[in-house]
């Protein structure tokens, strides 16, 4: 009786990991089902690949840009499960006044700032930098793009659009269907007798377990994404903003401007060069009067000295000539007859 029951134990548990396995499966085949096949994404179409993954649709715009303006969140269909991001770059003459005013339009949507970074040279008078990334309610999304719009002179927004809904639907199915089947194994592990079996069940459970809280986890980041679109924002210190030409005679009259601001932040540039080097200028040049001084009196004394060399030989060439002395010793004169050994 115990082994026919401990059979009966395997055979139930084998037929619920096969239905188990049966519920993915139609799962996955049933979720890129929907609307024929094909899913909204930005106006793309799904790619069907291991149960449809998105595509992203994008919308740019630069030069000009009227933050807000015309944004995907007001053509996008409800019921769906659409993650918003977008990416925006500005420029300002009130750097601090422009970050304040940005931290200010994601308070009033209800998000909040998730990262930001400020570069400030060292040297004064250089342009400083900024990039902030913000988590801003879906249903705000908009109005804080309009918002942060008007808090400088934006010069390229650019919009993003992931369409999850497959995915989303398809880690439903699998936690409901991960879910029966946990409850499953744990009724049959409360009925089982047998030792064996129930280390069998309790490692089946286990792996049950740590899938469900797998899914679990990438549905919670899905709703995280979806809920809250993420803004992220570069502001450019400048001294003056760009403005668009559209005629010939504009973008004439904006090159010649932009010319003479170049030629005058040259002018600028090479005399702060100048006067930054202005101490070593100053050293390099008591240096060079040392050295020229140095090689001024070497020729003077130089000079002199050839000066008095040629005077000490004018000297002795205007002295008399004087008469030549022999210096060997008289000699005797000899007495004819006498030979030099006769005495």
């Amino acid at each position: 009786m115990k082994q026919q029951r401990k059979r009966r134990m395997l055979t139930a548990l084998a037929a619920l990991v096969c239905c188990a396995a049966l519920l993915a499966g139609c799962s996955n085949a049933s979720a890129p089902a929907d609307n024929g096949g094909e899913l909204y994404s930005g106006g793309a179409s799904m790619d069907m690949e291991q149960g449809a993954t998105a595509t992203d649709g994008t919308a740019e715009s630069s030069g000009g840009v009227s933050g807000g303006a015309g944004t995907v969140a007001e053509v996008l269909p409800e019921d769906r499960k659409i993650i918003l991001n977008a990416s925006m770059d500005m420029e300002t003459t009130d750097f601090t006044g422009t970050c304040t005013a940005l931290r200010e339009a994601a308070a009033e949507a209800g998000g909040y700032l998730e990262h930001a970074q400020q570069d400030t040279p060292s040297r004064e008078g250089a342009a400083r930098y900024a990039s902030f990334t913000f988590r801003v309610p879906a249903e705000s999304y908009s109005s804080f793009l309009s918002g942060a719009g008007e808090a400088g002179n934006v010069t390229n927004l650019s919009e993003d659009t992931d369409d999850v809904t497959a995915q989303y639907v398809d880690t439903e199915a699998r936690i409901a269907a991960l879910t029966a089947q946990r409850d499953q194994l744990l009724a049959m592990l409360g009925e089982s007798g047998s030792l064996e079996t129930m280390i069998t069940i309790q490692d089946h459970l286990s792996e049950v377990q740590y899938q469900l809280e797998s899914y679990e986890r990438q549905k919670r980041l899905f709703d995280d994404q979806v809920s809250y679109s993420t803004v992220s924002i570069s502001v450019h210190e400048v001294v003056y903003l760009t403005e668009p030409a559209e005629t010939f005679g504009q973008k004439l009259g904006s090159s010649f401007t932009d010319g003479w601001r170049s030629f005058g932040n040259s002018a600028q540039n090479v005399l702060l060069t100048v006067v930054f080097m202005l101490p070593v200028l100053l050293m390099l040049a008591v240096l060079a009067a040392a050295v020229v001084l140095i090689v001024h009196l070497c020729r003077r004394r130089a000079e002199r000295r050839r000066a008095k060399g040629a005077e000490r030989e004018a000297a002795h060439s205007a002295l008399p000539a004087q008469p030549k002395h022999d210096d060997a010793p008289a000699q005797p004169e000899q007495k004819p007859g006498e030979g030099p050994d006769e005495k």
